[in-house]
């Protein structure tokens, strides 16, 4: 049985902040000699709406939407390697953009287009090049009612009876723990993750308090947002 009837996503790019935040300028710190650098910025902001449908109703009601914190990834190259950024870019984003084969493969592509552009009107005296790409997923989940219900007793009884599986504790102890760079919530307990707090970061970016993701982990090993799968015994 799946979680929610039906999942839908979709990613914005501003494209207007990508044009302000492109730049160039000049980086004391590396040789004269050194060759042009390129540094891809990607932030990612991920909302989570989650709705239920009643059979009574046609329109689903609205349960609760969800604010993990940012992700961010910055990659830096060379100029020589952005000939072959294509496939690094869909690489290293792998891990911190939630988003299929194709998106990336568009994303990646956009990024090296646009690098190049801002490549090919650097002045002489310039040697780094920034490049800032901030995204917005949206996730929609709609939950029917009586799977809803189900999937609840499902899980109570699953607790009740010790057959949730737990993630390994090495791979718990493992998770990269992060300094919030902004406010937030927790999916597990609904409380506000505060800027300049620590959180745990899951291998699938999705961001928690400490204790509520290793005491989660204990117990299950999927991520509460995505699914995602953590390594078990």
């Amino acid at each position: 049985m799946q979680d929610f009837t039906t999942c839908s996503q979709a990613l914005f790019l501003d494209t207007k902040q990508l044009k302000q935040k492109s730049f160039t300028s000049q980086d004391p710190t590396l040789p004269a000699s050194d060759e042009l650098r390129i540094n891809f910025m990607f932030s990612c902001q991920s909302v989570f709406f989650e709705w239920i449908s009643a059979q009574d109703s046609p329109h689903p009601e609205f349960l609760r939407r969800v604010d993990p914190p940012s992700t961010h990834k910055h990659i830096r190259i060379n100029l020589q390697q952005l000939l072959t950024a294509r496939r690094t870019i869909r690489k290293k984003l792998k891990k911190y953009l939630p988003v299929g084969t194709r998106v990336r493969r568009e994303l990646s592509e956009l990024a090296v287009n646009q690098a190049w552009d801002v490549v090919e009107s650097t002045p002489v005296e310039h040697n780094t090049v920034y490049l800032h790409f901030r995204m917005l997923m949206i996730h929609k989940h709609v939950f029917e009612a009586r799977h809803a219900t189900n999937l609840m007793t499902q899980r109570s009884m699953e607790e009740h009876e010790g057959f949730l599986v737990p993630s390994v504790e090495s791979s718990i102890e493992s998770l990269e723990s992060k300094r919030l760079t902004e406010d937030g919530t927790c999916s597990i307990c609904l409380e506000d993750l505060v800027c300049g707090g620590e959180g745990v970061s899951m291998p699938c970016s999705h961001v928690f308090h400490v204790d509520c993701i290793k005491k989660w982990l204990r117990t299950s090993h999927y991520c509460p947002i995505c699914r995602f799968e953590m390594p078990t015994s």
